[in-house]
């Protein structure tokens, strides 16, 4: 165990660790790893913690935590605070657990599960897994075939499923969704009325961009946008999607 202080000149050295743990004192504002695997554990007050290389395991503990985790795949949790938590490259699952977080998956396919309270999620690039758990969240797959579950409480959710035109293939699948409570962002290129194009108020297999079967309904956005029909959302166990379960700003 090797405990360093704000005025311990290694510190700022991030190869004078190699696979040990890190603990620092209370006085200490920055926790920096190596570019091997790490063990980062901050305080109770508000750290900056940064992986950099390796597998890492790093724990933000109490306070609003700034975290990188690094190139590699890495386990990060934010502890109790407001936190924001930066996978970056590799396989990560990131933890806000309780506070209002902002969880980044960036590159891989990553696994973000935001806890109690209100949180912001956004996968990144790859296939990834976005739970946004108890609180009001918002939750973004982006690139890939992800998986969005907002959770099974009674606050409302806002998933993100933005259609653009260079078609970028990417089938998100929404659980866990709740009639007149959640809601679907698909952003200003569309309009209800490109979704709804038989006009009898809700989405079924009477609209051209929408197959409609036992327990979910597919909607092709990229079709639905004038631009390719290789981007898609399921909404699982929810047959019935209305005007009032989507955004579109």
């Amino acid at each position: 165990m090797l405990t360093q202080k704000i005025n311990d000149p290694d510190m700022l050295c991030p190869s004078v660790v190699e696979s040990e743990t890190l603990k620092r004192s209370s006085e200490v504002a920055l926790i920096r790893g190596t570019d091997g695997s790490n063990v980062l554990n901050g305080t109770a007050s508000t750290d900056s913690i940064y992986g950099f290389g390796g597998g890492d395991y790093i724990y933000g503990n109490g306070g609003n935590d700034l975290i990188y985790a690094g190139i590699g795949d890495d386990w990060a949790y934010g502890g109790i605070g407001n936190d924001k938590i930066y996978g970056e490259d590799g396989i990560d699952n990131l933890y806000g657990e309780a506070g209002n977080d902002s969880l980044n998956g960036d590159a891989g396919n990553d696994y973000l599960d935001g806890g109690s309270g209100n949180d912001v999620l956004n996968g990144g690039d790859g296939n990834d897994r976005v739970i946004g758990g108890l609180g009001a969240d918002k939750l973004r797959g982006n690139a890939g075939d992800d998986r969005l579950d907002g959770g099974n409480d009674t606050s409302q959710d806002i998933f993100y499923a933005v259609p653009t035109a260079t078609g970028t293939a990417g089938v998100d699948t929404i659980i866990n969704f709740k009639d007149n409570q959640d809601k679907i962002n698909l952003g200003p290129v569309l309009s209800w009325y490109d979704l709804d194009t038989n006009y009898n108020g809700r989405l079924d297999n009477g609209d051209y961009n929408v197959y409609d079967q036992a327990g979910k309904t597919t909607i092709y956005t990229g079709y639905a946008a004038g631009f390719y029909g290789n981007q898609q959302i399921i909404v699982q166990g929810d047959p019935y999607l209305t005007a009032s379960d989507f955004m579109f700003v």
